[in-house]
């Protein structure tokens, strides 16, 4: 998901408190908080939230100032302060009020402190500089009219995992005694209490449903992540919408009047959903992300993203969809301007005709796609071929997990702007000799490679990191790497293959004995087919490779020095080091 950096659209599990209690502490006025319960018993279930504490105190404050000295006591000691940071949490009941704080602190962490209710006007008046404040995990079914009245310069309100929260409860917010439609007068004429609220995040709770247009008079608000399904009466100014893990089964409505509710959205997130169609009509002039993952879409119509309905989209992400996608007309995904398109992990079968070759007929502008984890096993070339031939602009391609058979570099002969491209986890037997002049990153692991034919990769003049791991590859002639192929790479894996022992492959120790940092990345150990007696590894996982496997391997002793310069291993030394008989 396209994360807002303001609301980070946490997927937590709900929280469900219960139990009451009265706390015994008082607050820095002297007075006892009125009306403030707080949950007896945690549940296991409030814990959900816990791995996103960090995530989102990190959204709220932003980074941190350095600071030498560690965080100080403070808040009557239920506290922890840290330049301009007071974290309050985490006090499970022991706190039901805001203490004195530093006059400087700005934002305020009350997370995690099984606060039921919030009983009177003064409750954040120890607080009342603050510009940010996070009272998730608390149980909140609770909050008094006036409670955020002092709240002069609050700009960001995390809410996350109150799942008691509903219309009757976001009264204190708005100002208002039940959340109409804007159009009803006794709603206009009310004065909102936080003018200067910008991001707002009321995701994981109960509201079942929202009318955005109640939040139009917050002028400054542009990031709004909600639960429930969604509407609008008027135009509002949200720029990011995030919608994520709900129970929405339709797309949003957008027009009226042939104009749009949401000229400024930019953002919109839909994850986790049950969305089955996409709208015939859309006025979202402004939209450039689109995130309909996790739904229970099956069929992309033709032209359903063209550009006079999405005249500013860029990406479109549709992954992982909870219902196999079985179906892709022509020009289904047509747009000049759309960068990134993924459809990964839906089990699309692309050699059926339900899948049109045409599909990204149109996409003249695409840079990313991304089609890992779906199913290319019985297309054809030909079919292959015209599946990609409409994207002049692709720089990245992702085909990982896709039981591909074709040799791949032939099918994408002639893509002059191609720089990666990912085929791993598939049946490859051939790679092919195809021309990629801008190629840069090719990843063939997890194949079934048997070997390499020779000058496969003088074709690709800007090839430097290559991945040829866990295949059959048993023998690397001198002739595959030729010495302008070698001189370019700076990433080599050949690690996880049956490779056969031979002096004749001298060339490749002294290959290795003189860039030893070029096989770094091996992400698994070196072994040698025809010596079944020897395990021979590298030095650590993704460490160099050793000086014994050269000598196993080439039947010859080379002195090689660890690339961080600490371990070294001479023919002299090599008689200490073990092997595994079988």
């Amino acid at each position: 998901m396209g994360v807002s950096p303001a609301l980070l659209a946490l997927h937590v599990m709900l929280v469900l408190l219960t139990g009451t209690a009265t706390s015994d502490h008082k607050q820095a006025n002297g007075r006892r908080p009125q009306h403030a319960r707080q949950s007896l018993t945690p549940t296991p279930e409030s814990e959900g939230c816990h791995n996103s504490e960090q995530r989102t105190w990190q959204v709220l404050t932003g980074e941190r100032e350095s600071h030498e000295e560690p965080p100080v006591s403070c808040g009557d000691g239920f506290c922890r302060c840290d330049g301009r940071h007071a974290d309050c949490s985490r006090n499970f009941g022991k706190l039901a009020y805001i203490p004195v704080l530093p006059t400087d602190i700005e934002f305020l962490n009350f997370s995690f402190n099984r606060l039921e209710s919030i009983g009177n006007r003064d409750f954040f008046l120890n607080a009342s500089n603050v510009s940010g404040i996070d009272l998730s995990a608390n149980a909140l079914s609770q909050v008094h009219m006036d409670a955020f009245q002092f709240l002069w310069n609050l700009t960001t309100l995390f809410l996350r995992c109150n799942p008691e929260l509903n219309y009757a409860n976001l009264v204190p917010l708005f100002s208002v005694i039940t959340l109409q439609p804007l159009h009803h007068s006794d709603f206009i004429s009310r004065k909102f209490l936080m003018p200067g609220l910008t991001a707002l995040d009321l995701s994981q709770n109960r509201i079942r449903a929202f009318d955005v247009s109640m939040f139009a008079p917050l002028g400054k608000l542009r990031q709004l992540g909600v639960r429930g399904d969604v509407s609008a009466s008027v135009r509002v100014h949200i720029e990011e919408l995030y919608l994520d893990v709900n129970s929405v089964s339709v797309f949003p409505e957008t027009c009226e009047n042939r104009e749009s509710l949401f000229p400024w959205l930019s953002h919109l997130s839909l994850p986790s959903n049950l969305i089955r169609f996409l709208p015939r009509r859309v006025c979202l002039p402004s939209l450039e992300v689109l995130d309909l993952s996790m739904n229970k879409i099956q069929v992309f119509r033709s032209n359903r993203f063209r550009v006079q309905l999405f005249p500013s989209l860029k990406t479109l992400l549709a992954d992982r969809m909870r219902v196999r996608l079985v179906q892709i007309e022509r020009h289904a995904f047509r747009h000049p301007a759309v960068s990134v398109i993924s459809l990964e992990y839906n089990g699309i079968n692309f050699s059926s005709e339900t899948v049109d070759a045409d599909a990204f007929s149109g996409c003249l502008g695409l840079k990313s796609l991304r089609l890992s984890g779906n199913d290319f096993s019985g297309i054809n070339e030909s079919k292959f071929r015209k599946l990609f031939s409409h994207m002049p602009s692709l720089r990245e391609l992702a085909l990982r997990g896709n039981s591909l058979t074709i040799s791949i570099l032939d099918s994408f002969d002639g893509f002059q702007n191609l720089e990666r491209l990912d085929v791993s986890d598939n049946r490859l037997t051939a790679i092919g000799d195809g021309a990629l002049d801008s190629l840069r990153h090719l990843n063939l692991s997890n194949n079934k490679l048997t070997d390499i034919a020779y000058g496969v990769f003088d074709n690709l003049p800007h090839l430097d990191n290559l991945d040829l791991s866990f295949n059959q590859i048993q023998r690397v002639s001198e002739s595959t790497f030729d010495p302008g192929t070698r001189q370019r790479l700076q990433s080599l894996d050949i690690s996880g293959n049956p490779l056969q022992s031979s002096p004749r492959l001298s060339w490749f120790c002294h290959w290795l004995k003189d860039d030893p940092d070029l096989f770094n990345i091996s992400r698994s150990s070196y072994r040698c087919a025809n010596k079944p007696n020897a395990n021979v590894t590298s030095v650590g996982s993704g460490g160099p490779v050793s000086a014994l496997f050269v000598h196993v391997l080439c039947g010859v002793s080379i002195n090689m020095v660890a690339s961080a310069g600490v371990l070294v291993i001479l023919h002299e030394l090599l008689f200490v080091v073990s092997f595994s008989v079988g």
